[in-house]
């Protein structure tokens, strides 16, 4: 496929980088008394400040913090 690349870079003949990582994954099941939009609300603002927050965060080498939404049905 013939392609002008913006950005040099990312041209097929070019070596990628990878970058090792670690991936952590946390499902949560929300309380029957939570509405939807309190879960999802709490979920993106509350506990992405507490992990942010934290000693762990500001000293590691962490370089990025992910939230996926992944709604899946029981």
């Amino acid at each position: 496929m013939d392609h002008k690349f913006t950005f040099p870079n990312l041209a097929y003949d070019v070596p990628r980088e990878r970058q090792p990582y670690y991936r952590l994954t946390f499902y949560f099941k929300k309380l029957p008394h939570v509405t939807t939009e309190q879960f999802h609300r709490h979920w993106e603002a509350v506990h992405a400040d507490l992990f942010v927050g934290t000693k762990t965060f500001r000293d590691s080498t962490v370089v990025r913090y992910v939230q996926v939404l992944e709604c899946h049905p029981l």
